[in-house]
């Protein structure tokens, strides 16, 4: 019974002292973002090393946002307090009850306002600085990219960002080959899935589910739909895995060229025909990954 009481004790605590109710939404908070983290690193499993790339780099972003977040909440508080001293103490001894209440009521909800007026700030300030960093990153990824073209004397050829630009990327490409030149993204899709339900064996052991086990045959089945149909029909992004099963299937050497570091060799052993060279973006659009074609320079 006594241990009931100070249970009860150690809530009515907390929800009268604003602190230690922001400590308990605090700790909340960090459960719920170290559930989600975890989800995410399990379904980036089972995706390319891109994808884990970015899963792991979205992480870091929203631990330091909380973090962040968290550490300003804190200071705001302790500042609304120090800025508003409780006279509750001075209070109780020299009035009555009913006014030591009234008292603290108003005092507890100005605390609240200021709480919610500097959550609101924070909120709008770092909403800006997502927009600012994101466009930072996109002028500086952009930047490289430029240069790696530049020295290779290619220009970059977009592709729309729906969910099918690596299909449409490898699609631009290969239209420049002869015997090839209507193609499109979608036949790129239908060939990918195509060539990896013919080679299960080999693509397998790189495929996972949600729970990082091995695809059983439904699953598989699944995976392959999502890489034949275009987004619009419920299709899935595309990565190394279709990446490779194109460059198998059409026997040619696809590079994909990256802001950082050398570029991602796909069918190294067909360099006796001309590569198909697509490039890779992190930060180009929110949503995520994107890929673009290239074209050969032309003199002006």
């Amino acid at each position: 019974m006594a241990e009931s009481a100070a249970s009860a004790d150690d809530e009515f605590e907390g929800e009268c002292d604003p602190m230690e109710a922001l400590l308990a939404k605090h700790r909340k908070e960090k459960k719920a973002l170290k559930e989600k983290t975890l989800s995410m690193k399990k379904t980036a499993k089972s995706g390319n090393k891109l994808k884990q790339k970015e899963t792991n780099a979205e992480i870091e972003r929203l631990e330091a946002e909380l973090a962040a977040r968290h550490e300003r909440e804190i200071a705001d508080l302790k500042s609304s307090a120090h800025a508003e001293p409780s006279a509750g103490a001075d209070v109780s001894s020299e009035h009555a009850k009913g006014e030591l209440d009234g008292l603290e009521q108003s005092f507890y909800k100005e605390v609240q306002a200021k709480k919610e007026e500097a959550v609101r700030r924070m909120q709008e300030a770092m909403q800006k600085d997502r927009e600012n960093a994101a466009s930072s990153l996109r002028v500086t990824e952009m930047a490289a990219i430029q240069k790696i073209l530049d020295e290779r004397g290619l220009s970059l050829v977009d592709i729309a960002p729906d969910g099918d630009c690596l299909y449409n990327a490898v699609a631009n490409q290969l239209s420049r080959v002869k015997g090839y030149e209507q193609v499109t993204g979608k036949d790129m899709r239908r060939r990918a899935a195509k060539y990896i339900r013919e080679n299960k064996d080999d693509f397998i052991p790189f495929l996972t589910n949600e729970s990082d086990d091995p695809l059983d045959e439904i699953e598989f089945e699944k995976y392959c739909y999502g890489v034949e149909n275009e987004s619009k029909d419920g299709g899935v992004w595309g990565g190394e895995p279709e990446l490779n099963a194109l460059s198998q299937s059409l026997e040619r050497t696809i590079e994909l060229i990256q802001p950082i570091g050398p570029p991602v060799i796909f069918g190294e052993n067909y360099k006796k025909t001309k590569p198909l060279i697509i490039v890779y973006h992190r930060h180009a659009y929110q949503l995520g990954a994107h890929y673009n074609s290239t074209a050969v320079k032309t003199m002006a």
